[in-house]
């Protein structure tokens, strides 16, 4: 017999088989945040993401806004949520880790609203 409850969603509630949550049903899939963001392609690629930790560890696991948090990784197991914030100037090509930042997850919403 199978759960009724097939996993979590990101929100944290239980969730069925093929169902999304309805906290989260307005949330766009992947799929439309691709068509939306065709540079969304480049977070997958290796080299992108070896940048995206190398610049993790250049920051030494804190945030890069001036707050200081501490960034969950390597560093700081426990540390809050991030994502890598692309500066609005490129040098070169727009994933070297000269131009990503490590911010906080409201701190990059801010910078990128």
């Amino acid at each position: 017999m199978t759960s009724p409850f097939a996993h979590t969603c990101l929100c944290g509630k239980r969730i069925g088989v093929g169902q999304r949550c309805p906290v989260c049903e307005k949330r766009p899939t992947e799929a439309q945040r691709f068509a939306h963001n065709p540079n969304r392609a480049s977070y997958r690629d290796p080299v992108y993401r070896a940048n995206r930790m190398a610049r993790y560890a250049l920051a030494g696991g804190r945030c890069e806004c001036g707050c200081r948090m501490k960034l969950k990784g390597p560093l700081w197991p426990e540390g809050a949520r991030w994502e890598c914030h692309h500066i609005t100037n490129p040098v070169g090509n727009r994933d070297d880790v000269v131009n990503l930042r490590c911010l906080y997850h409201a701190h990059h919403s801010r910078y990128t609203k």
